[in-house]
């Protein structure tokens, strides 16, 4: 089977620009979160698939929640959880989420999300990233948080352009997205 990103380098015109489709990547440094605050990457007003995701914090109590339409289950998880559950690397079969810092020295958090393969995801697809009232203990948070974040996604700009490139590309009749 042909992954989505094996296919868009053969998804361009005769100048090498992409039919129907555009990288999207962005990185969003320093924001400031108070208890209780949500941060939104997106939405992103087209479909497309979420190649991956990044989130530094100080306070290892920070969650990041998906409200990604796709097959796939959406997802729920903090700096902490993902600490107690030992998944502070990617799995041999690519561990959808995992730690790559947990400091409590120097507070520095930072998770990836990286699915393997990429994650299809339709329009007005979101994640969260949140600062909660509470920590798992029951405790209040009363202090701010800093956050920053970072994603890669590939955006089907055009449907009806990137249909006809795909059909094109795999020699088929017909192709639904």
């Amino acid at each position: 089977m042909v992954s989505i990103l094996e296919l868009l380098p053969l998804m361009t015109d005769e100048y090498g620009r992409s039919v129907g489709w555009k990288p999207d990547t962005d990185l969003i440094m320093n924001i400031t979160l108070q208890p209780g605050q949500t941060e939104h990457v997106g939405p992103w007003e087209k479909p497309g698939w979420m190649r991956c995701l990044g989130v530094y914090s100080d306070n290892p109590y920070v969650r990041v929640s998906q409200n990604i339409y796709s097959i796939e289950k959406p997802f729920e998880w903090d700096f902490f959880t993902l600490f107690v559950y030992g998944e502070n690397r990617p799995g041999p079969g690519g561990s959808l989420v995992y730690l790559e810092k947990y400091d409590v020295v120097n507070n520095i958090y930072k998770m990836i999300y990286q699915p393997q393969p990429v994650q299809e995801f339709l329009a007005k697809s979101d994640v969260l990233i949140t600062l909660p009232t509470r920590d798992p203990f029951g405790n209040a948070i009363t202090t701010a948080a800093i956050i920053s974040h970072f994603h890669q996604t590939i955006l089907i700009d055009n449907v009806a352009k990137f249909t006809a490139k795909l059909q094109e590309v795999l020699g088929t009749r017909r192709v639904t997205l």
